[in-house]
């Protein structure tokens, strides 16, 4: 098949109307884009994975068990009486680790706290109708017409 009888053989549009579809696809993505921005989906995504975070990193700071070395056992009155001197506790980089996930938090609540859309601004020209009222006209100067009295 010959490319260039099948490149002439597509009715491509004008280049007008190639235009047209360009703006109406760039008034549709800034449609979507100030949409997005409207809801503030992308802050609240980000809200909401910090959120889920905590919950991961807390629940498996809780879970780290804890290991008792026993160094001496005796039996007292029929109970078995054990000195426990070394308690092995989450080490201090876990510990680091939770307070740095945790003191995070004040940025990613200031980050979606500063984020969104300025009320003040108005919204995209694109979608905005252009005003109705049609121009009044402007008299012209006649010398002719006496005054009337």
């Amino acid at each position: 098949m010959d490319v260039n009888k099948t490149h002439k053989l597509i009715k491509w549009p004008s280049p007008d109307r190639q235009v047209v579809i360009i703006n109406v696809l760039r008034a549709w993505s800034l449609f979507v884009a100030e949409s997005i921005d409207a809801w503030r989906l992308t802050p609240r995504l980000i809200l909401t994975s910090y959120g889920w975070i905590v919950y991961k990193v807390i629940d498996w700071y809780m879970h780290i068990p804890l290991i008792y070395a026993e160094t001496s056992c005796k039996l007292v009155d029929a109970h078995r009486v054990c000195d426990i001197t070394n308690i092995l506790t989450p080490t201090t980089q876990q510990a680091a680790l939770v307070t740095a996930i945790i003191g995070a938090g004040t940025v990613v609540v200031g980050f979606y706290v500063n984020s969104g859309r300025d009320w003040n601004r108005p919204m995209l020209k694109w979608f905005t109708s252009p005003p109705t009222t049609t121009p009044t006209p402007t008299p012209t100067p006649t010398e002719d017409i006496p005054p009337t009295v």
